[in-house]
């Protein structure tokens, strides 16, 4: 039930990007990214930040980008990948 359409808090991401997503809510802790990428928890009645987890975020994105650029390197070079 939508008890009120008000603002109950808002949050400060701590950088220039423009989030769009909706909150994961588990136990009245909003789950969501934040902070360049970053894995935020924050209770959802109050927007007070719980914790960050910046560092799994980050080596996942590393990995990602390493193997982008491995596949793109192979396709330009024409090279198959070794069985």
């Amino acid at each position: 039930m939508l008890i009120s359409s008000r603002v109950a808090w808002t949050y400060e991401t701590g950088d220039d990007t423009a989030y769009t997503f909706s909150p994961i809510v588990i136990d009245n802790i909003a789950y969501f990214a934040a902070k360049q990428g970053a894995l935020v928890a924050v209770d959802a009645a109050t927007g007070k930040e719980l914790w960050v987890h910046r560092s799994l975020l980050r080596r996942w994105w590393r990995w990602a980008l390493r193997r982008h650029f491995r596949t793109a390197r192979r396709e330009l070079l024409g090279k198959q990948r070794p069985l």
